[in-house]
């Protein structure tokens, strides 16, 4: 079972070198040296490090490769569209708010033949729902590397566009769709905290238990930077765990019912939190373990930990320069690692 954690680690580092260091046919190259490892790792197997290292150098292979056609397939495409005024049919995939300019708001486009994810601005301020399209003539930017200005932290969370407007546009409302209620549901739920608490204490419930901090004064802010308790309003494995506890004690802990109801409602509130890495990775690791107790089988959480990396890392290989990405997933290994240690320390 240690096997992914090992692949997993040379999987995360191919990606960490292919965000940071390396593009194109440098991760080839990678890839053949890593390949190369793994086969003369074969030859001299007997040894379990030997083992561990050719495994290590075989997810550091697949990564590369697999960076390699993401950059291809997927980033290259619209690279060449960077800086360019295009037209371009977005259907929205949550509420907008308002800047300093206008409004904005995500969405989904087709460019090049591949659906994108892209972040649009426009220069009115409008109210804007899942489900509605967006028509307009807009100046695209790439969040990665390759554009003509430096990467934003927007690649992290798979949004690789930006859409700024630059003439008259068309708005037409649609109807939403099955993949727009955890969107809807959780602007329901922000209305009724709005409804249920003053006006201070409601930005603080929204932030608690929806990681939205838009509502939070300049001050509010700063106090919980200050006082290093930032990590409270930010949706992450805590909430996933309190939500956990709640379903298991409404089915009386039975295995069964518990996996059934559980993990629907696990997949609602991550895609109500935005599929954030933070809260993926708590929602992956839970069902991992909700499947092991229905089925009688053992759950390891080093190799819940490795899966969780590889089915995010998988989806969007530039997730590992996200900073809820590393702090989530270092602070979990760092827990792995050091509980063994602390624990017998403080019971002698």
């Amino acid at each position: 079972m240690r096997k992914l954690m090992w692949f997993t680690i040379g999987y995360a580092l191919s990606c960490g070198v292919g965000t940071y260091l390396v593009r194109g046919r440098g991760m080839l190259l990678l890839a053949l040296v890593c390949a190369l490892l793994v086969a003369g790792g074969f030859l001299f197997r007997a040894h379990p490090a030997v083992k561990r290292a050719a495994v290590l150098a075989l997810g550091c292979a697949v990564g590369c490769l697999t960076f390699f056609g993401y950059e291809w397939f997927v980033l290259k495409p619209i690279a060449q569209m960077d800086g360019q005024t295009v037209p371009v049919s977005i259907r929205v995939t949550g509420y907008s708010w308002e800047t300093d300019y206008g409004s904005a708001a995500d969405g989904i486009t087709e460019l090049a033949g591949r659906r994108y994810k892209v972040r649009f601005y426009l220069n009115d301020r409008r109210e804007l729902e899942p489900g509605d399209t967006v028509t307009i003539p807009a100046r695209l930017r790439l969040t990665d590397e390759g554009g003509s200005r430096e990467p934003t932290f927007h690649r992290t969370s798979g949004i690789l566009l930006l859409a700024t407007q630059r003439g008259d546009g068309i708005v037409t409302e649609g109807e939403p769709g099955f993949r727009d209620w955890p969107a809807r549901w959780r602007e329901k739920l922000t209305r009724l905290i709005g409804e249920c608490f003053p006006a201070d204490a409601a930005a603080f419930a929204r932030a608690l238990l929806l990681g939205d901090k838009t509502g939070l004064s300049w001050e509010q802010s700063t106090n919980f930077s200050l006082s290093g308790i930032s990590h409270i309003v930010a949706v992450s494995g805590l909430h996933v765990g309190i939500l956990f506890a709640f379903v298991s004690l409404a089915t009386r802990k039975r295995r069964f019912l518990t996996a059934i109801i559980g993990i629907p409602v696990l997949l609602f509130f991550d895609a109500m939190a935005g599929f954030t890495a933070s809260v993926t990775r708590a929602v992956i690791m839970q069902i991992l373990l909700l499947a092991a107790l229905a089925l009688n089988r053992e759950y390891d959480p080093p190799t819940a930990l490795s899966f969780a990396g590889l089915v995010i890392l998988g989806q969007c290989p530039l997730s590992i320069a996200g900073v809820g990405f590393q702090l989530s997933f270092a602070s979990v290994a760092g827990i792995f690692l050091l509980y063994p240690k602390l624990s017998g320390w403080m019971k002698q």
